[in-house]
């Protein structure tokens, strides 16, 4: 099933974009923003076949109006600064903390990473390179692949996961109140 919007972001102002992204960007990306200015899908998708983990939960917007709050493109590059390598543009987010980069003169400029952020270095490192991976050799190949449906695989680790699960039926009761300390 192609990814479909829940909502998109404000008309792009194409000079905000080029002033947080920097020239070059490839074609395919300029015309996705334009169409769209990124956004937030209705339900998270992700490549088929794909071992990195990857999955989309949303395209960073320029100027998104809930700001911080929302998926804004100045936002994560400010917050994200010096977390991954030189020579990307984080585009995407998953609902884990992860991004997805755009090569701007990393390895392969217009290709697609997934940064994990589990395997970041510490802040006093310099960012590594052992937690990013190669995922589409450029962004139109990967909003075409993009999915929302689940392979035999991933449904097969689901049925298994849900068979060996152990839990408690019954209702949580709570003894005390609940506080922070």
């Amino acid at each position: 099933m192609p990814v479909s919007f829940s909502s998109t972001g404000p008309a792009l102002d194409a000079a905000r974009l080029d002033e947080l992204a920097g020239p070059g960007l490839p074609a395919e990306y300029w015309n996705f923003m334009l169409a769209n200015n990124g956004g937030a899908l209705r339900e998270s998708a992700h490549l088929p076949d794909d071992s990195s983990g990857t999955s989309v939960r949303a395209f960073l917007t320029v100027d998104d109006p809930q700001g911080p709050a929302g998926y804004d493109l100045a936002h994560y590059l400010k917050s994200y600064a010096g977390r991954y390598p030189q020579g990307f543009l984080p585009i995407g987010v998953d609902g884990s903390g992860n991004l997805i980069l755009l090569d701007t003169g990393y390895e392969q400029p217009g290709s697609v990473w997934f940064w994990d952020h589990e395997a970041e270095a510490d802040e006093d490192e310099p960012p590594r390179t052992d937690n990013i991976t190669k995922i589409a050799e450029s962004f139109a190949q990967f909003i075409a692949t993009l999915t929302t449906e689940l392979t035999d695989a991933q449904e097969e680790y689901i049925r298994q996961a849900a068979a060996e699960a152990t839990f408690t039926p019954g209702t949580y009761k709570q003894d005390e109140p609940f506080t922070f300390d």
